[in-house]
């Protein structure tokens, strides 16, 4: 038996997007942020870190975009 079981399960559409979601904007895959989920229902970490990570990262880009935008707009002139 593998030192580490693979289990599987379906999900909504909806759940697979916001799922993939986290991935794109955390750099996690789908099975990194599934097994946090399940780390966190089963009282193993808590979800404080990961929703601050994920609030850093919200905040990061909203940053990026504003540069972007402000260069754009800046070369457009």
């Amino acid at each position: 038996m593998a030192e580490n079981p693979m289990i599987g399960c379906r999900v909504s559409p909806e759940y697979l997007a916001e799922i993939d979601t986290i991935c794109q904007s955390t750099g996690r895959t789908r099975s990194q942020v599934l097994l946090e989920a399940i780390e966190v229902y089963l009282g193993k970490t808590s979800s404080v870190g990961i929703n601050s990570e994920l609030e850093a990262f919200k905040k990061r880009l909203e940053i990026v975009e504003k540069k972007l935008t402000a260069w754009t707009t800046y070369k457009a002139s």
